[in-house]
Formats: structure tokens, sequence, C-alpha cells
């Protein structure tokens, strides 16, 4: 008859280690990887925090040059011919 494989524990404990022992190494894994994922917690959130502050940035100066380079434009058609007007006014005595 094939033997069976040994549970993960059963392993363990054939190596001479308790069972509540391997049990503690796994809290205290389990534990580490709370932690590390705590860590990466905060640095996703820092990481989200600056990418909104640069996507503001890039907003703010999006609305600075469609007020700087097209309300000139806009309003182009306004003065130029109160300029023409007068320009051509002092040439006409």
């Amino acid at each position: 008859m094939p033997q069976r494989p040994l549970l993960q524990w059963e392993g363990v404990a054939a190596k001479g280690i308790k069972k509540s022992d391997r049990l503690k190494s796994m809290d205290a894994d389990h534990q580490a990887l709370f932690d590390k994922i705590s860590e990466l917690e905060t640095k996703v959130d820092k990481v989200y925090k600056s990418s909104e502050r640069i996507r503001k940035y890039f907003l703010w100066t999006g609305i600075i040059t469609v007020v700087v380079i097209v309300g000139p434009l806009l309003l182009l058609p306004l003065v130029i011919p109160a300029f023409l007007q007068s320009v051509t006014l002092p040439a006409n005595f």
C-alpha cells in the first residue's frame, strides 16, 4: 500500500517541532504579511495624494493656457475695428 503524503504539520511534528510552535510561527508570518500590507497601503495613499496634486497642477496649467491664448484671440475681432478707426481718423483730417 502506498504511503499517503504527510500533512504539513505532521511533517513538522515528525521533525520534532510541536504543532503549537508551528502555529505560533504561522501567526508571526501572518503578522509580518499584515505589516507589509499596511506599509504598502500607506505608500499607495501617498502616491494617490501626489498624483492628485499633479492632476490639479495640470488642470490649472490648462485653464491658464486657455485664458492667456484663447482669450485674446476671442477679443481680437472686437479690438481691431476700434484700433483701425483710431489709426485712420487722423489721416482723414
